[in-house]
């Protein structure tokens, strides 16, 4: 019984290569795509709560309304533009 197994691993090897080297490449394809949707969605929520940071930081008075005002603009400004970014990639 253990040489037709090892008769069989022998003669299969190169299929077990394949299958194990197939295996790991979608592994490492499904991480790579799990990155990037996480990457995008970690933009977003950090921008948001960067804006409600800020808008605390203005209701508490550490903050005036024009640096608000210009830190708001230039976060918008930011997503606006990898929103576009990403738009144009798809």
């Amino acid at each position: 019984m253990n040489t037709n197994i090892i008769s069989f691993l022998k003669e299969s090897y190169l299929q077990w290569i394949a299958l194990i080297f197939a295996i790991s490449l979608l592994v490492w394809g499904a991480m790579r795509i799990r990155a990037y949707f996480l990457e995008e969605s970690d933009t977003t929520d950090d921008n948001h709560k960067l804006l409600n940071q800020l808008r605390e930081m203005k209701t508490e008075g550490e903050l005036a309304e024009e640096e608000y005002r210009k830190l708001k603009s230039r976060i918008n400004l930011e997503h606006n533009t990898d929103s576009e970014r990403d738009s144009n990639n798809v």
